[in-house]
């Protein structure tokens, strides 16, 4: 298996049935119009045009939780997070890095060049560091304070905001 996204092979870190996670490389520049074509055991699919957002923020997701963090894992119910807790928001679409980092190799610390903004129950939070996950590929991280101004309970929602665009939304147990 394989996908060319405009005219270079873009790392995959996931093949399956029915999902394929590939990186679009940094060459590409946002608003150029680029085709993705996939080849799967010689079989290629007909070229897809995409045009190339700046900024496309997207939480993971792990089942129905959002793949947000703090020292002692995953945010669950039975895990909440708490007022000042550092999380950690695992987060893909960010754009650009300052340095900027070559397709498929392990980042530094690389700030995007898109400035963030977070909220956690419609609460702007600060944001301590925003961009790729050092040493892993590809990969963006987002690191927030919970403020003692953002709501506790389950189902809080929070939203990462970038060049105007919204991710999706996740929900946290905080308590």
């Amino acid at each position: 298996t394989s996908v060319k996204i405009g005219n270079e092979d873009a790392p995959l870190y996931y093949v399956g049935p029915g999902q394929i996670n590939a990186q679009v490389p940094f060459g590409v520049q946002p608003g150029q119009s680029v085709s993705v074509v996939v080849n799967a055991g010689g079989r290629m699919t007909a070229p897809q045009t995409y045009v190339i957002a700046p900024v496309q923020p997207a939480i993971f997701t792990a089942g129905d939780a959002g793949v947000v963090l703090n020292s002692n894992g995953l945010i669950t119910a039975s895990n909440p997070a708490h007022i000042g807790d550092v999380l950690v928001i695992y987060a893909d679409g960010l754009g650009a890095t300052d340095p900027a980092v070559n397709t498929g190799d392990p980042s530094p610390a690389a700030e995007a060049t898109h400035p963030v903004t977070v909220t956690v129950g419609g609460v702007e939070v600060p944001v301590q560091y925003q961009g790729l996950t050092p040493t892993l590929v590809g990969l963006n991280q987002i690191n927030i304070v919970l403020t003692g101004s953002v709501p506790t309970g389950d189902n809080i929602p929070l939203v990462v905001t970038q060049n105007g665009v919204p991710s999706n939304t996740v929900f946290l147990s905080i308590h």
